[in-house]
């Protein structure tokens, strides 16, 4: 059975080389037209990349495999050599092999006995004359032991060049892989923009404009109700795919000892592919933490890194499949339109002691979210960050929920966002009111109205508003000036003439930060801040405005008032409404079957 494909890379996906090979050679190259890899006499291609090492122990730890073996096609002749790598031994050679490529293949076994199976195995292969490499896999003798079928669920709103785009690449890559019955793609189209399909491999189901939560709801409802696929792939609609990864997932899931496996995709960078943003991530006292942050994918240290398991509190919905079964146990997601939705159901998962696992190759490339940040977004952090801790962390106290709101609202007005604090005060406001708000809410309308309330919204920023050397610059943050800082609440009680005048481009009292920037120390006696993204020119600007400061200080006393005296009893009564606001009856009701 296939394992996994070697894998190239794609004009469209990722041309990063080094995540799939590495060459000695210059002159060896890799022809993009044909999808074959050119190797030149005495080159030596090596495959210790991201996608095409095999980990060994993930395979052992959680699939039913007893042996492993290596096919390459191509044409030419040289040696190739497999390696391990593991924590025992180092790097040791398995096997060294000359070779007559064939575009048929040539097969090289490297484990037969199960015990050997361990560590990260990889090959090379070292061209004595002029070859080309095609493809490859690693597979096994196994049979599969589980009848996997995938329902991939895209929520998406308006966004007709992803789509498009990526299923084009799957159409390209993927289709020809895994029958009709196997894989089923389901395009949550909560925009109502997408023409009508109802085909063998994809189904467009218009939805009301729910978010995401609703979206990824929506499909795992049809998922269930239908019947015909027994495990649940949500993705990120604006993601960049490597097809692979769902053949991956595939075999993986085919040779599982756990039925009720799930797996988590990383996300790596768009804007630097190399790099992984997260794979799995903490959460706890109202904190995420990414695993495997900024971690150089090209680099074999790192996937050395990557085979260490770390404890992930929950996966991200960029890319997670999940036994379809799950909505039986679990039930489906809790409707708060978007953000946290995925965090909230990787908890209940774990708390229901379901095993999530990472893989290499199972990714995607994602933009920055920095990027698609918007004032209103930090309503929807703050409410839903709140439900969900009421929901599943029972032990945080009531000065948690103050010491971690009246944080982020400070920082806030020291940085002179006064919008973002009246959309912190809006999310806790809401929150407070109880699961009955949720329940009885239009999220589509609500969200308009917030959209509609936004100040600091992103637009064009003009070149002669910008001078690059004041852009994010080096500023004092010592213990003196932080001090000054907290005395004088970042500067609102100095007199005028202790401040930097000024609102032009050329004045002191003129900042420029970045545009999810929050340094209080760069804004510090300033009068204006121009927060911008500079590769996009696009941004907002704000001005220090004593009158909005202290209003919302004194809003923040109020929220912390509410939240000390009222905490115990909303979380009591999210928790009497949990079972309700998951339920299939609830569900169908909610978004209009």
């Amino acid at each position: 059975m296939n394992l996994q494909n070697i894998v190239f890379p794609k004009i469209g996906i990722c041309t990063e080389e080094d995540l799939y090979f590495k060459k000695l050679r210059n002159d060896s190259f890799y022809d993009y037209e044909n999808g074959t890899l050119n190797v030149v006499a005495g080159d030596i291609i090596r495959f210790d990349s991201y996608f095409n090492v095999f980990l060994a122990d993930r395979w052992k730890k959680y699939t039913n495999i007893s042996s492993l073996a290596l096919k390459v096609r191509g044409s030419g002749r040289g040696t190739i050599k497999v390696f391990r790598y593991s924590s025992f031994n180092g790097m040791e050679l398995l096997k060294s092999c000359d070779v007559d490529l064939e575009t048929s293949g040539t097969d090289i076994s490297i484990f037969s006995n199960p015990e050997e199976i361990y560590g990260i195995i990889f090959f090379e292969y070292n061209a004595q004359i002029t070859s080309n490499i095609v493809s490859g896999e690693f597979y096994c003798l196994d049979n599969p032991v589980n009848d996997i079928s995938l329902g991939i669920v895209i929520t998406t709103f308006k966004r007709e060049k992803y789509v498009k785009r990526n299923m084009n690449s799957l159409k390209q890559y993927l289709f020809s892989q895994i029958s009709n019955e196997h894989l089923h793609i389901y395009l949550i189209d909560n925009g109502q923009t997408l023409p009508s399909i109802q085909s063998e491999r994809i189904t467009v189901i218009p939805n009301k404009n729910y978010g995401g939560a609703g979206g990824f709801g929506r499909g795992m409802l049809e998922l269930y109700l239908g019947g015909k696929y027994n495990h649940v792939v949500f993705c990120d609609d604006d993601a960049v795919y490597e097809p692979e990864a769902f053949l991956r997932l595939y075999n993986f899931l085919s040779l599982s000892s756990n039925t009720e496996l799930c797996v988590g995709g990383s996300m790596l960078k768009l804007d630097n592919p190399k790099y992984i943003y997260e794979s799995g991530a903490r959460y706890a006292n109202l904190e995420g933490s990414p695993n495997k942050n900024m971690l150089d994918m090209s680099l074999f240290s790192s996937l050395v890194n990557f085979n260490f398991e770390e404890y992930a509190t929950y996966h991200a919905w960029w890319f997670f499949a999940a036994p379809i079964s799950c909505v039986e146990k679990l039930g489906l997601p809790i409707p708060i339109f978007f953000q946290m939705d995925d965090v909230e159901y990787s908890l209940r998962l774990r708390e229901k002691g379901y095993t999530t696992v990472e893989l290499n190759g199972i990714c995607v490339w994602h933009e920055s979210f920095q990027r698609k940040s918007s004032t209103a977004t930090n309503y929807y952090w703050v409410r839903n960050e709140l439900i969900v801790s009421m929901l599943h962390n029972m032990d945080i106290s009531a000065f948690a929920y103050i010491k971690w709101f009246t944080k982020y609202f400070v920082q806030s007005l020291f940085v002179y966002r006064y919008d973002r604090a009246r959309m912190m005060l809006n999310g806790a406001s809401d929150a407070l009111k109880g699961p009955d708000f949720l329940i009885h809410l239009d999220p589509s309308k609500y969200h308009q109205n917030l959209l509609k309330q936004q100040v600091d919204k992103p637009h064009d920023i003009d070149k002669s508003q910008v001078i690059l050397s004041k852009f994010n610059r080096p500023v004092r943050n010592d213990k003196i000036k932080k001090l000054a800082m907290l005395i004088t609440f970042n500067g609102m009680l100095l007199p005028g003439f202790l401040r930097n005048k000024g609102k032009n481009v050329m004045d002191k009292g003129y900042v420029i930060e970045p545009l999810q920037g929050f340094r209080a120390a760069a804004n510090f006696r300033k009068e204006r801040i121009l927060y911008v993204d500079v590769e996009r020119m696009s941004g907002f600007i704000v001005d220090r405005d004593p009158k909005q400061f202290w209003s919302l200080l004194f809003k923040l006393a109020q929220m912390d008032i509410r939240l000390l005296l009222n905490t115990r009893k909303i979380r009591k009564s999210y928790r009497e409404a949990y079972k309700f606001m998951t339920s299939i009856e609830f569900w169908k009701k909610y978004i209009g079957l």
